[in-house]
């Protein structure tokens, strides 16, 4: 049913609600361990960090494993029906709440070492006016939003938010961060972008949008030079083409999408 990939391992959700994980196991992130939970259930959506897993059971609550460096696997207020959707970032986790609200976590340490003064200057930044958010929190002015779909990039976090123009908004930093800064908002506005879902790899960003296009912005290489001019990074020959999902993988620099029958 679904499937997510990490830096160097895979994580699959199968049509009975089970799991399966393959490849690295240095952290235990290639393996499925047994859930503490005793009842049944079954899974529902599945997510991919670098060294970690997340699996959204179908109770609401969320099965998270691997390295727990940075916090990633510690979810917060983790009670039955709290989440709907998840996401994972290379070391940070995005989620919608059942109350249409998000939330976010991990990440802390490792994210900050690629924001601030020593970062090469080829990897966006909020500006020195601005409030930065740590990509493993939401932005205070958007705590209390209604969104429609979370997305993770390696240091970055995405939301659209629930909205008429289905607005993306993005936060934290590097190459998937694009779009205008919001004075004293600690995000910026990618854009009104009619979104259904939205990824991002460790170079950039990519959106499914309502109507079956992929749209893809950021850089998708380590020198920052632009594979070309964003936000359509969309290979020309498939700008055209319908696609029914979309993903990436995880801390490394590319993506894949199912074409739509």
């Amino acid at each position: 049913m679904a499937v997510a990939a990490g830096y160097n391992h895979a994580l699959a959700l199968q049509s009975d609600g089970a799991l399966a994980a393959w490849g690295s196991n240095d952290f235990g992130q290639g393996v499925v361990p047994t859930d503490p939970y005793e009842y049944d259930l079954v899974y529902i959506a599945i997510a991919a960090g670098e060294y970690f897993n997340l699996a959204l059971r179908s109770d609401g609550t969320i099965f998270a494993w691997g390295d727990d460096d940075y916090h990633k696997t510690t979810v917060p207020n983790n009670s039955i029906g709290r989440y709907t959707a998840i996401a994972a970032g290379g070391h940070h986790a995005v989620a919608k709440r059942s109350d249409g609200k998000m939330a976010a976590w991990g990440g802390e340490g490792y994210c900050s070492n690629y924001c601030g003064p020593s970062i090469p200057t080829h990897y966006p930044q909020q500006p020195s006016s601005q409030t930065w958010t740590h990509p493993g929190q939401v932005p205070t002015t958007l705590v209390a939003s209604q969104i429609l779909a979370v997305g993770a990039g390696h240091t970055v976090s995405y939301a659209i938010l629930n909205d008429s123009a289905r607005t993306l908004v993005a936060w934290g930093c590097g190459l998937g961060l694009q779009g205008t800064p919001v004075t004293g908002k600690g995000y910026y506005v990618v854009g009104a972008t009619n979104g259904a879902s939205v990824t991002g790899c460790y170079g950039a960003g990519i959106m499914l949008t309502l109507d079956a296009h992929l749209v893809q912005w950021g850089r998708l290489n380590g020198t920052g030079t632009a594979f070309s001019d964003p936000p359509n990074n969309i290979p020309s020959a498939l700008e055209d083409t319908k696609f029914v999902s979309v993903g990436r993988g995880n801390s490394n620099l590319h993506g894949v999408a199912l074409l739509a029958p």
